[in-house]
């Protein structure tokens, strides 16, 4: 059995076992708009118990993207040593086998590429022909609010500032999941099989804004609050509600990375329902919260 055929059949068997992962179908391909792809990587046996890397990315031919939530599995007998969000100002990443969940954030619509960068260690009796999986994860069973499907995010934004989330659109997202495999010592890595994109990247710069979070990382408030008038007076309608539309949502977590870089300032209101720490000063720190809020690590506001 050539690789092709062998990665196939690992893969079906772990879909009709596991139930989780997504898979390129037919129909499904031909309605995709958002095309995830994890690495498939290769290792040999004298690479086990050094970190194996595998990246997320979206081909260029896709449309950009503003903000995304997703969930994430990786086989029970990998550890997960890093998980890394690039592109975006705002990323927290929340971890709880069976998987993990991803949110990030920018400023406006960026061709992602290569969006996220895990790295695993295999287990020491790892073997030749052995496969562990790293796909996605449709139940959320690693989302802190519970089941709910409507918590999956890929959006993009148009030039008047309403946006389009694919993820709500029938088919439009599909997924090609990854794996790593034991090779034999002697065996050469297939010549066509799928690797991340060799463009440039363009990483965002390190700033507190890019935040990788623990559960146990969440900031939660110890006392029930009031909501004081904040920045100059102005009275909070709704926590985190940056844009005052009268909702705290995604774009949210954007408008308050615009202001920051100076891309586009928020109203006075929206600056007041944006300082979730009521440190009296809006920075990345409350979009980060913001963000929290969203997946049920952190209430608004938070102690800071």
């Amino acid at each position: 059995m050539n690789w092709k055929r062998k990665a196939a059949a690992l893969t079906a068997a772990a879909l009709l076992t596991a139930g989780l992962c997504g898979t390129l179908t037919a129909d499904a391909e031909d309605n995709a708009v958002i095309h995830i792809h994890v690495d498939k990587v290769y290792v040999t046996p004298d690479q086990i118990g050094e970190p194996v890397t595998v990246n997320l990315y979206l081909p260029d031919t896709d449309p950009e993207i503003c903000a995304y939530n997703f969930g994430l599995r990786y086989d029970s007998r990998l550890e997960l040593l890093s998980a890394e969000g690039t592109k975006f100002y705002t990323v927290v990443i929340t971890n709880d086998f069976p998987g993990m969940w991803v949110s990030g954030a920018g400023i406006g619509n960026t061709s992602l590429g290569t969006f996220m960068t895990c790295s695993f260690r295999l287990p020491a009796d790892a073997a030749p022909g052995d496969v562990f999986e790293v796909c996605y994860l449709p139940d959320n069973s690693c989302w802190y609010g519970g089941e709910n499907p409507s918590k999956h995010v890929w959006d993009s934004m148009d030039s008047g500032g309403s946006y389009t989330c694919y993820a709500k659109l029938d088919g439009a997202v599909v997924w090609e999941d990854g794996f790593i495999e034991v090779t034999g010592p002697d065996a050469q890595v297939p010549t066509d099989a799928v690797e991340e994109p060799t463009q440039e990247e363009t990483v965002p710069p390190t700033q507190e804004g890019t935040d990788a979070v623990s559960p146990t990382d969440a900031v939660l408030p110890t006392e029930d609050v009031t909501v004081p008038p904040t920045q100059g007076g102005t009275s909070v309608t709704l926590w985190g509600d940056a844009d005052d539309d009268g909702d705290c949502d995604i774009m949210d977590v954007i408008a308050v990375n615009k202001d920051q870089l100076g891309s586009r300032a928020l109203e006075e209101q929206g600056k007041a329902n944006a300082d979730v720490d009521r440190s009296g000063d809006l920075s990345f720190k409350d979009a980060v919260n913001i963000l929290k809020s969203l997946v049920d690590l952190a209430v608004l506001p938070v102690e800071s």
